[in-house]
């Protein structure tokens, strides 16, 4: 397994630091690579990073990215350099369209993105739901703590109806 992280600031640390937790969540994860980039690289430098994976670690079965451009750069990189798709898979963060659009593409393997994560319901739902006190249980000292949701082929209509 490996992990594209961002360290630019307090929020991308505790997201990359929330990857890292895989190992202790799935005994069977081992992370073999790490390479950081800034959100700025986007996902040229993504490529370059998981092209430099597949140099060092040919039969990496998954990449964790901390964002969808990190994503987007793997996922361009490893339909060239991954033989068996049905075995690969790429993690994201994030909900944007084309992610969503990368999962449904992943049935067929014209993508290797399989899931997102989701942070919170969105903000105009999240604050209806403070405000109308439904909510309350998820505020800890003043903080709401928003959950993280999967975003997969199974959850997507769910959260996304067409």
């Amino acid at each position: 397994m490996a992990i594209l992280e961002e360290r630019d600031s307090e929020d991308a640390i505790r997201r990359s630091d929330g990857l890292h937790e895989i190992e202790k969540i799935c005994p069977k994860a081992k992370v073999v690579y790490v390479a950081e980039q800034t959100i700025s690289d986007g996902a040229t430098k993504a490529q370059e990073l998981t092209d430099a994976l597949f140099l060092q670690n040919p039969d990496v079965k998954c990449i964790l990215t901390y964002g969808t451009d990190m994503a987007q750069g793997a996922d361009e990189i490893a339909l060239q350099k991954v033989e068996n798709k049905d075995e690969f898979a790429i993690y994201t963060v994030d909900t944007p369209e084309f992610i969503r659009s990368k999962i449904k593409e992943s049935t067929d393997n014209s993508s290797l993105i399989r899931g997102t994560v989701m942070l919170g319901e969105g903000t105009p739902y999240t604050c209806y739901k403070l405000m109308d006190g439904s909510w309350m249980d998820r505020v800890e000292d003043g903080v709401y703590k928003e959950h993280c949701i999967a975003i997969t082929l199974d959850t997507m209509s769910e959260y996304f109806p067409e």
